[in-house]
C-alpha cells in the first residue's frame, strides 16, 4: 500500500476562440511562459514575473511542452509566422506606424515587446 496517492492532474491550458493556448483561470497565452523559459528562465522566476500562474501550473505546461516538443514549436511557428503576416498588413495599410516607432525610438521610448509600459509615452507621470 502507497502513503503518497499518484493520481493524474488535468493539463492547466485551454485553446480559446482564436486558437491561441492559455492557461485555464487567466488570459496568460502559453507563449508568454515558453519563451521565458526559452531565455532561460526557471519556472520559480516565470511564476514572480507572471503571478496570476501557480507555480505547479508552469511546471505542468513545461512537462506538457517538453513531451510534446515538436508539436508545441510548429504551432509556435504559425503563431509566429499569422504576427508577422498581421504586422505586415498592419504596415501596409498604416504607412505612418513606422515613422511613429522611428520617432519613438529616436527619443528614447520603448516601442512594443521593450518592457516598459507605453503609456508612460503619453504622459510622462507615468514614469
Amino acid at each position: 500500500m502507497s502513503i503518497l496517492p499518484f493520481e493524474a492532474h488535468p493539463l492547466p491550458l485551454r485553446c480559446d476562440e482564436e486558437g491561441t493556448i492559455r492557461f485555464l483561470g487567466s488570459r496568460v497565452a502559453l507563449d508568454s511562459v515558453l519563451s521565458r523559459y526559452q531565455q532561460g528562465l526557471t519556472p520559480e522566476s516565470i511564476a514572480e514575473s507572471l503571478p496570476s500562474l501557480a507555480l505547479a501550473d508552469i511546471y505542468a505546461a513545461l512537462a506538457w511542452y517538453l513531451t510534446h516538443t515538436k508539436r508545441v514549436d510548429a504551432y509556435l511557428a504559425q503563431r509566429q509566422a499569422e504576427a508577422r503576416r498581421l504586422r505586415a498588413e498592419w504596415e501596409a495599410t498604416h504607412p505612418d506606424s513606422k515613422s511613429l516607432q522611428e520617432r519613438l525610438k529616436a527619443h528614447g521610448a520603448p516601442t512594443s515587446g521593450e518592457g516598459r509600459c507605453l503609456h508612460s509615452i503619453v504622459d510622462p507621470r507615468l514614469r
